[in-house]
């Protein structure tokens, strides 16, 4: 009995001791692993210079209970002073469950290094991060302004008056990735907007879709901003701002108590006329 527990023992520690291994050496390979709403990006160390012919990568969610074999027409691969690897997602039925989850990780299969060896390298979902880097905003705090979320095309729609402006802004020198930082742009479908240095006029009424782009289909970022004219931004707003006064009166009354409700919605409606009315002057 004790020889056998020993032997478990014996397992149990090599299993241990090997794992992290396991883990460092792809960890050596990998030089940065990003996911986004849309797609997911790799980029590997100079160790890594290019991919067999019989390349492969797999999907891994749900701790490693489901797995999914990724469409190779849904992966780019990019040769340029690293090996960059671009995953986008796609709409395939049987990848549903793994794509459900934001908690996934890739195992990719027939890596060439550059002592002519393969190597098969596992991405767990704790080494991936999220983008970090250059991106468009505007300030929020602006009367003509609406933002949702589209969860269909995964980005936010804005709305926004004629001349509304935006800035070009980068995030903390610790989050950001020099790599793609350098070689990130900034693209428009749709109308463009008058650009100066990092400022971003919309000047003209319609849709503009702007990406964040950092390799071949890789966009980081996606945002559509719908332009109107003053006029019907503040006829598509009129209403919006009046609910929103009565549901902050609704919820303060239902906090303090039901009792506040007669002295709460009077209230809301008064912030709610005085939002109106910054609204229409603005």
């Amino acid at each position: 009995m004790k020889k056998t527990f020993s032997v478990l023992l014996c397992l149990v520690l090599l299993c241990a001791l090997l794992l992290p291994a396991a883990h460092a050496e792809n960890a050596l390979l990998v030089e940065c692993a990003l996911q986004t709403h849309t797609g997911t990006y790799v980029r590997f160390t100079e160790a890594v210079v290019g991919v067999a012919d019989d390349f492969s990568a797999e999907g891994v969610a749900h701790d490693d209970w489901f797995r999914v074999t990724i469409d190779p027409a849904m992966i780019e691969i990019i040769e340029r002073e690293r090996l960059e690897f671009v995953y986008l997602d796609g709409d395939i039925s049987d990848e549903s469950q793994y794509r459900s989850t934001s908690d996934f990780g890739m195992v990719l299969h027939g890596l060439l290094l550059a002592d002519g060896t393969r190597a098969d390298v596992t991405i767990d979902a704790r080494d991936f991060e999220p983008y970090s880097g250059k991106y468009l905003t505007t300030n929020a705090k602006n009367r003509l302004y609406s933002e949702t979320w589209n969860s269909e095309i995964l980005c936010y729609e804005y709305d926004v008056a004629v001349g509304s402006v935006w800035t070009l802004e980068e995030a903390n020198d610790e989050y950001v990735d020099d790599y793609l930082y350098a070689h990130s742009e900034i693209l428009f479908e749709g109308a463009t907007p008058d650009v100066q240095g990092n400022t971003y006029t919309f000047n003209t009424p319609g849709d503009y879709v702007c990406y964040v782009r950092c390799c071949g289909g890789f966009n980081v970022q996606k945002a559509v901003i719908h332009v109107h004219t003053k006029s019907d931004m503040k006829r598509m707003l009129f209403l919006p701002t009046l609910v929103e006064g009565l549901e902050l009166a609704m919820g303060v009354g239902f906090w303090l108590g039901p009792w506040w409700l007669p002295i709460s919605f009077p209230l809301g409606a008064l912030h709610a006329l005085a939002n109106l009315f910054l609204v229409l002057i603005a």
